[in-house]
């Protein structure tokens, strides 16, 4: 399965000294399998600024979707029962694309009257 994160959205608080500090990121993870099937987890993480080192703050404005990532992904992924259940999702969502009913089907024996195109 190959993933594929984004971060959806953020919310910000004043903290001490600092502004717009980032206390909870909204995020989406898309498994794509081998096939081309894809299911998309849709979640939000709490972060921990209790404590903020002004020597590595990094103000808003200088704020990657790469470096938001780098701070939700460990907390996602090293919590073992929130990694297993996010990947089940993910897979019911690709076994129903996979297993997808066609109701319009055409009968094999009475083939579908072609549609004529108008003069």
């Amino acid at each position: 399965m190959e993933y594929t994160w984004l971060v959806t959205g953020m919310t910000s608080a004043n903290i001490a000294s600092e502004t717009d500090v980032i206390i909870n990121v909204r995020w989406s993870c898309t498994g794509t399998d081998a096939e081309g099937y894809q299911g998309t987890y849709l979640s939000a993480t709490s972060l921990r600024v209790a404590n903020i080192d002004p020597a590595t703050f990094v103000p808003y404005d200088q704020l990657t979707q790469a470096l938001v990532l780098s701070w939700v992904q460990p907390i996602v992924e090293n919590n073992v029962d929130y990694w297993l259940s996010l990947n089940e999702q993910i897979n019911k969502q690709i076994i129903a694309q996979k297993e997808q009913v066609n109701p319009n089907i055409p009968l094999p024996w009475n083939p579908p009257t072609p549609v004529l195109a108008a003069p």
